[in-house]
């Protein structure tokens, strides 16, 4: 197709939505279109206008491949998406559905006859327990030790969870998908009534993400040595009601890998990074105390196995040490949709962060795309670089 068939449908953060002007999306018809990726971000809800001064360098093309990738070994595992091909660049060509909004394009919720629909739902997965999961924290605090053993075990967990562990069965909660100025959480009973799906149609959806969770968690661990913890699937009901997998699926953006930390590769960027600061020849702006370097030569210093986010979450965690995930939730209770015009600048990343941010990405799609191990030295620089911004240091070693 000619750039003159296509028009935008949706300008998002972080990729446009394309379709063919000849070929648009109708109750009884697919369109024919797809995504383009984009080398910007969003966190917290926000999108260009907030994070748009800071694009992170070969996103877009990293994020084709990893998704062409994820969508294929769904594929061949015989879970049926709308995928159908990738340019090679930053562009996928996929099945384009009615995007049917209740509450806005609609009064109510989806009528139960509906099809070539897009499921107003984000049904959330999680396969192992993230180290900063909402769900090991309520795990933690259940009470006494007889709870919390109920509470665990439920999870087909024989000990008490220090994150890491994967979980015997996969959970599966879900959220709105079009609200502002924020998704809220759903009871299964009403995303059932939201979705438009009967009790049937609802088992399969989740048989489809449970499927897929797997096939995602399998292939991380196994060929890449990543923990694919948790995330989200979207799905689309056909013009033969078939359920399909939509939107992007099995990508750092859309779900959160970890990676386990060589504890000795640590030792050595400490290590290094503290001689440089003795030394004088890094300047951080800030005095360096005894206190300072005794936390630094810390970093690391634990028996438990330690990990790092290797996805959009380690952008995250930048902005929530910076004390913006804080203000964007106030900005959001106070100004409700307008938000993000009212809300505290966001800090900007230093050229050197986002040059790691960059390179994770990167290392992502290659180990991806060729089914062997994530770079443990990169894995460990991200650690490191993270832990020293905890410490109110901005750039360590850059």
């Amino acid at each position: 197709m000619s750039e003159n068939d296509m028009e935008l449908l949706n300008n998002g953060s972080s990729k446009d939505t394309l379709g063919v002007k000849s070929k648009r999306v109708t109750p009884t018809e697919h369109g024919i279109g797809g995504f383009d990726f984009k080398d910007f971000f969003s966190v917290f809800d926000g999108g260009l206008s907030i994070f748009g001064n800071m694009p992170i360098k070969d996103k877009a093309k990293n994020m084709t491949t990893i998704a062409d990738i994820s969508f294929n070994l769904l594929e061949d595992s015989g879970i049926p998406t709308h995928y159908n091909a990738s340019d090679g660049d930053t562009y996928i060509d996929v099945d384009l559905a009615q995007v049917i909004k209740p509450g806005i394009d609609i009064p109510g919720n989806i009528e139960p006859e509906t099809k070539n629909y897009v499921v107003p739902l984000e049904i959330i997965f999680r396969d192992y327990l993230h180290p900063n999961a909402s769900l090991l924290k309520k795990i933690h605090v259940a009470g006494d030790d007889v709870t919390a053993e109920h509470h665990y075990s439920k999870y087909d967990l024989t000990q008490m969870p220090v994150g890491g562990e994967r979980l015997g069965t996969t959970i599966l909660n879900y959220t709105t998908k079009f609200e502002e100025p924020e998704d809220r959480d759903l009871t299964r009973k009403d995303a059932l009534e939201l979705s438009g799906l009967s009790e049937e149609e609802m088992i399969v959806a989740e048989k489809l993400v449970s499927d897929a969770c797997k096939v995602i968690s399998d292939y991380a661990e196994q060929k890449c040595d990543l923990i694919h913890t948790d995330g989200k699937i979207e799905l689309i009901k056909d013009i033969d009601r078939t359920l399909r997998i939509g939107d992007v699926v099995g990508t750092p953006d859309e779900d959160r890998f970890l990676a386990t930390v060589n504890k000795n590769l640590v030792t050595t960027y400490v290590e290094k990074y503290v001689q440089e600061l003795e030394d004088g020849s890094t300047d951080i702006g800030i005095p360096v105390s005894q206190e300072l370097i005794e936390k630094l030569k810390s970093i690391g210093q634990t028996d438990d196995e330690i990990y790092v986010d290797i996805s959009k979450e380690y952008v995250r965690n930048w902005f929530e040490d910076e004390g913006w995930k804080a203000k964007a939730k106030l900005a959001k209770k106070e100004y409700g949709t307008d938000w993000r015009e009212k809300v505290e600048p966001a800090p900007i990343i230093n050229d050197g962060t986002m040059d790691l941010i960059s390179r994770m990405y990167s290392e992502f799609a290659r180990a991806w795309e060729n089914g062997t191990k994530y770079n443990e030295e990169l894995a460990a620089e991200l650690y490191v670089v993270e832990q020293i911004h905890k410490l109110g240091i901005d750039n360590p070693f850059f």
